[in-house]
C-alpha cells in the first residue's frame, strides 16, 4: 500500500477512536441527565402533592374563618344586648334614687 494511502487510513481511524471516545461521553452524559430528569420528575411530584395538600387545608382554613367571623357577629349582637340591659338596668337601680343616675 501506498505511503499517502496508509496515512490517510491511520487519520481514519484515529478520528473514528475519537468518535467513539466522544459518542461514548454523550451517552454518559445522556444517562446522567436521564437520572436528572427522572430525580426531577419525582420532585415535582412531590410538589403536586404539597399543593394538594396545602389547596385542602386552604379550604379549611377558610371554612373556618366564615365560621369564627359568624361566631363574631353573634358575640358581637349578644355584647350589644347585654350592654343595653346593663345601661338600663343601672339607669334604673333604687338603690341609685329612683332611677337618677348617681351623683357624681
Amino acid at each position: 500500500m501506498e505511503p499517502e494511502i496508509s496515512e490517510r487510513f491511520e487519520r481514519v481511524e484515529t478520528d473514528l477512536r475519537l468518535l467513539r471516545d466522544v459518542a461514548s461521553s454523550l451517552v454518559e452524559v445522556a444517562r446522567s441527565q436521564e437520572g436528572r430528569l427522572q430525580r426531577l420528575t419525582e420532585a415535582q411530584g412531590l410538589l403536586t402533592e404539597a399543593e394538594g395538600r396545602l389547596t385542602e387545608a386552604q379550604g379549611r382554613l377558610t371554612e373556618a374563618q366564615a365560621r369564627t367571623d359568624e361566631l363574631f357577629k353573634q358575640t358581637q349582637g349578644e355584647l350589644s344586648v347585654l350592654i343595653r340591659m346593663m345601661d338600663e338596668w343601672i339607669r334604673n337601680n333604687p338603690r341609685n334614687g329612683k332611677g337618677q343616675p348617681p351623683a357624681g
